[in-house]
Order: structure tokens, then sequence, then C-alpha cells
């Protein structure tokens, strides 16, 4: 049997990095996300970029590459430059990432956030933006930064407990961590041909296709339209693509819904929540893909264990090669070096993110002094170190694409004036992730109904 070459996109990223720092003559370039984007684009103009299956329309490398750089010079006149924060926010639809890489050209901070949140009527419209001299486009040039201080995305993520917080990530963060997602492939360029993405923009599981499909070499498979399984089952079908990357909970919604050949995917990747054996074997008797669990967090910037054909039923793989690993007691800080005893798993390493914008105080409880960083998840190790979940040791809850603060949850309905004390958990449900579910102790001789209670929260919670 063919051994995996594990190391080629390895070999294949620092190539590229080569030939842009060839280009430049800066050596830290191999990690700037917005020059790999730019050159990659430069590349090959005729090759397919993107497709939104919803519309119909399509757009190659040229032509993405011509409207990111009269972004990028709107941009400049408008007077936004490295260290500035650029918000957006829309569905997939194949306007999105021509803001999104002008702001990475020139070191702007991308946060994508819920399009569902609505928008004031100040801002202005991407053709407004791409009205620029076809000179000032020639003599475009990105910005010069380090990419391992310069914050190339701000996402949402849970952090270790609390309300939802905000990552910082780097461009050398980025670089470094999202090649991970690729480690069981050995063909580069292109080691897929078209990549489906059903996640929403805002998060990371997205940002991994936007950053990576110019940079990899494949065709990005996305819809302006929401993903219901009629319409999942409608673009598998029509485009037939052979990667995604899904969440379990999602996964199981398309397996029982959609109808569609699943064969026509080559790899599937699934994370993003707790992966149980019950729903592997349902996905192994619909496709003949590779399945693999995905497992890492925002704060790393991608996957932190690996798995192969020979992972442990159950594991979720073994330690990537670009990080330090360790096992700590969560209460005593004791380090865990015993097998099969559970522990918090904690990291080091080039892909661990810059720390929790705006929030020093976070930042200093996730990240010790020594730079290791406390993943607030519970697993142990077998003798080979395939590593197994046990639990979250943090609280945050995931109900379908959001995420749900309980401690939020529970100010809330503590301003029912009949509520004594409550406590806000979570249901496992494999089509929705966590179930939100409210206990409530009544103060004596009140009967708050649990219709009071939803209104309550419904009108009090942002999710």
């Amino acid at each position: 049997m063919a051994s995996q070459a594990y190391d080629a996109v390895h070999w294949y990223m620092e190539e590229v990095g080569a030939r842009v720092v060839a280009k430049t003559g800066i050596p830290s370039d191999r990690h700037h996300l917005g020059k790999l984007i730019l050159h990659s684009l430069q590349d090959d103009p005729d090759f397919i970029f993107q497709m939104d299956g919803a519309t119909g329309e399509s757009e190659t490398f040229g032509s993405a590459l011509d409207r990111s750089i009269r972004c990028a010079v709107s941009l400049t006149n408008m007077g936004l430059k490295k260290g500035d924060v650029m918000v957006l926010m829309g569905p997939n639809h194949i306007h999105f990432s021509v803001p999104h890489n002008a702001a990475l050209y020139l070191g702007i901070m991308v946060a994508c956030v819920d399009a569902t949140l609505g928008v004031n009527n100040h801002y202005t419209t991407l053709s407004q933006l791409l009205k620029v001299d076809d000179a000032a486009i020639k003599n475009f040039r990105p910005t010069d930064f380090d990419p391992a201080e310069t914050v190339a995305y701000l996402t949402s993520t849970s952090g270790t407990t609390g309300v939802p917080k905000t990552a910082m990530l780097t461009h050398k963060n980025l670089s470094i961590g999202i090649r991970y997602i690729w480690i069981e492939f050995s063909k580069f360029p292109t080691p897929t041909r078209m990549v489906i993405v059903t996640s929403p923009a805002q998060w990371l599981s997205a940002g991994f296709h936007y950053l990576f499909s110019p940079i990899m070499k494949y065709t990005r498979l996305q819809t302006s339209a929401t993903v219901t399984p009629e319409h999942f089952g409608e673009l598998v079908n029509k485009y037939k693509p052979t990667y995604i990357l899904i969440s379990p909970t999602l996964m199981t919604t398309m397996m029982s819904k959609a109808k569609c050949d699943f064969n026509c995917f080559e790899n599937i990747q699934v994370g993003g929540s707790a992966v149980t054996q019950e729903f592997l074997a349902d996905l192994k008797k619909i496709t003949n893909a590779k399945i693999y669990i995905l497992y890492g967090m925002s704060e790393v910037s991608g996957p932190t264990l690996q798995q192969d054909e020979s992972t442990q039923p159950g594991s979720y793989g073994r330690p990537i090669g670009g990080l330090e690993l360790k096992l700590v007691d969560p209460k005593t800080y004791r380090v865990i070096t015993e097998p099969h005893v559970p522990g918090e798993l904690w990291y080091r390493g080039p892909s661990v993110f810059k720390g929790y914008y705006n929030n020093e105080e976070m930042t200093k409880e996730t990240l010790t002094e020594d730079g290791w960083l406390k993943s607030g998840d519970i697993l142990y190790r077998d003798e080979a170190w395939n590593l197994f979940f046990v639990e979250r040791y943090k609280l945050l809850l995931k109900y379908r694409n959001h995420q749900v603060s309980p401690s939020e949850v529970e100010s809330v309905i503590m301003k029912h004036p009949g509520v004594f004390q409550v406590a806000v958990t979570g249901i496992p449900d494999r089509e929705c992730g966590d179930l939100v579910v409210a206990c409530v102790v009544p103060k004596s001789g009140c009967s708050p109904s649990a219709q009071e209670i939803k209104d309550l929260v419904k009108g009090g919670v942002v999710f």
C-alpha cells in the first residue's frame, strides 16, 4: 500500500512563497496572504475561480484580480490603511471576495459578520468602488507589512467561557494553520477539482476557502441563496463537487432530506461540533468518499489534529506537526503524562492567534505568558497519541449557525420578576447541535410560564 505524502502541501506552499519573495525581495512575504493571493490570481487568468450556484454566475482568476485591485485602489483613496477594520456582511455570492481580497492586499483587518444583522443607510456600493482609472490599476502595489504581526481576520469564536469574542488571526497564523486542511492530499496545485461552501461567510470554515482557493487553485462553488436540502441537492447533482467541509449537524440534515448522489465527493471533512461513530457509519453508507474529522479551533487558525486511514475508531486523530501540544489538569495545571487520563488540551505554535480584539482580560485568561493556548476542550490520549474527545470545558453552545452564551441568556431570564434562579444548558441534537434549555426556579408565590420566558429571551438576546 502506498504511503501518504503528508508534506506535499508544505512543499507547495514553500514554492508559492518563494515565487512571491523572488518578486518582492522581502523574505516574510511568504506569509503575506494578500501577496500570495495576488500572485496566484495573476498566474492563470483563465482559471474558473468561483461560481454562484444560485444565479449560475462564474468568475475567472483574471476577473477577480481586476476587480479586487480596483477595490483596493478605491479603499486607499478613501483613506483606509493597514490596521483599519473592514466589516463584511452578505451571502456567499461572487462579489463577496472582491473587498475581502482587497483588504488583504492592504493589511486591513477583515471582519465577516452575520448578514441578517442589517445595516444602516450609510454605505458605499461595490460598483462605486470599482470605478477606478486603468492607470491606477497598473501602478497598484500591495502594502508591505510584517505578516506575523498584521491581523488578517477578526473572527467570532467561543473562546473558553462567556459571551462570543473576536479572535485576531494574523496573516502568518492563517497561512500556516489553514494548510493543514490539505495534509491528506498529495497533488498540488489543484488538490481537488471543486469545493462546495455551505458555511455562512462569517464562519472561519468559509474563510478557509475564501483565502486558499486562489492559492491552492481550485474552483469554489458557493451560493447566494439559503442552503436548504433542496438547493443543496440541486447544486450537488448539477456541479458534482469533489470536496466538502461541513458540520455533522448540517450533514445529518442533508443526508436525510437532500435528494442527491453523495458519491461525487472524493473527500468529506466534518467538524465544528462533536462527531459520533453513529454519524460516521451513516455517512459511509451513502458515499465512497474519504471521510475525516477536522478537529481544531478558531484560535489556532484551523486543524490541530490530523487523521489518516490508521486512525483508531473514535479518535479525532494525532497532533499535527506544526504545533506543540500537551494535556493539562484544568484545575491544578499539572501536565498529564499518562495515557487514558483526561485533561484540557493546550497548544503552542505559529498558528496560535494574537489574542482577542479589544479584550485583554480574556486574552490573558486564555493565553499563558509563555505562549500556551488553553483550548477549553477535555480529551485523553492512548499510548500512540491518538486523541479522544471527552467534553467541552467551555460553556458556549452552538445552535445551527449561531453561538449562544448560557450566561447571556441567564442574565435576560433573571430580569423576569417571577424568576428566583435559572441555569441554561444544551441538549445535544443531531440537526441543531445544541438545543438551548433553561431550568427555572420561580420565586415563592410566582408561576412564570414557559411562554413568558421564551418571549423574554426572544426580545432580549441577539443570536
